[in-house]
């Protein structure tokens, strides 16, 4: 996405279990169930504007979420997604696959491009959703 300006800004972050290992990210009205994901085969999958990010399951202890309007600070190693994210409204739903972690983010722009930044592997324990406005220029 570029490099960090001063309009970085880390929006949410918080340390929690993720139920089923299934970190969603979408736009509060959108319907995607992601049945068709396999996490162990594909880190996040994309479906509509809606996307689940594979992270550490519940059982097996925390993962730490961290939302950056912008580019993070300090970007983990592996880039998993890279692409468009559409909200009527702008406004996008952090949640985990059962809903037992779950954020509303409002005054975001309708049309985002969003990177997500994994530590790598199957499970990782630490994600960064990067979102900022299509149209935004890099300093």
């Amino acid at each position: 996405m570029g490099e960090v300006t001063p309009e970085s800004r880390l929006l949410r972050s918080f340390v929690a279990p993720i139920g089923h290992g299934s970190l969603w990210l979408r736009d509060v009205h959108a319907e995607e169930t992601h049945d068709d994901w396999d996490p162990t085969a594909v880190a996040c999958h994309a479906e509509g504007n809606s996307l689940a990010i594979a992270t550490r399951l519940d059982v097996e202890g925390l993962t730490a979420v961290e939302i950056w309007q912008g580019e993070p600070e300090a970007a983990l190693p592996v880039i998993v997604y890279s692409g468009a994210l559409e909200s009527a409204a702008g406004w996008l739903e952090v949640s985990d696959a059962d809903s037992y972690v779950r954020m509303e983010i409002r005054g975001l722009p309708c049309s985002m491009k969003v990177q997500v930044f994994t530590e790598g592997g199957v499970e990782p324990g630490r994600v960064q959703i990067a979102i900022r406005a299509v149209n935004e220029t890099r300093g």
